[in-house]
């Protein structure tokens, strides 16, 4: 339960520093990235993909957040990306992006778990968080809902001792 909640805030952060970004396509890779950055991924080779971010602010806990045009900010802790948030119309997984809604999203993602939350995003107040797990448990993607339709999605690293658990019955 609480990595989950955890994980929920992460992702209601990055989405908030997506607030203001305009829209782009970015290809978005379950669990793994989008735009071409991947968790794990330096952030020497994130500027080198996206060049010098728009926007900067600390990241609670440690790190910071970048945020790009186009809709994409970038977790960056120790020197590495830990979460990658998309809240722009434009490339997607399977068919299913921001503004797709929960039905197109549950018919073509599977292994989705999703739960009710209330979290604010800007003006936005999103209820819903749908996610699919890596097989090993070491990484998520969130759909984040809100009216029924996808207002942001976000790949988030999951560290080894937060895994135990992560799943929602």
């Amino acid at each position: 339960m609480t990595v989950r909640l955890r994980a929920g805030f992460a992702a209601a952060a990055m989405a908030a520093v997506l607030a203001a970004a305009s829209s782009a396509s970015a290809k978005i890779v379950l669990n793994v990235g989008a735009a071409g950055v991947k968790l794990g991924q330096s952030a020497a080779a994130v500027h080198a993909r996206l060049g010098r971010p728009d926007r900067v602010d600390r990241a609670s806990g440690g790190g910071r957040y970048e945020a790009y045009s186009g809709g994409l900010a970038v977790r960056i802790y120790h020197g590495r990306v830990t979460a990658i948030a998309v809240s722009a119309r434009g490339e997607n997984v399977n068919g299913v992006g921001v503004g797709s809604s929960v039905a197109l999203l549950r018919s073509r993602v599977h292994g989705l778990s999703c739960r009710a939350i209330s979290l604010r995003m800007g003006s936005i107040r999103v209820d819903r968080d749908c996610l699919t797990l890596a097989p090993d448990g070491s990484a998520s993607t969130d759909f984040l809902v809100a009216n029924g339709r996808i207002r942001a999605i976000v790949i988030l690293d999951r560290p080894a001792d937060h895994r135990a658990g992560a799943g929602r019955g």
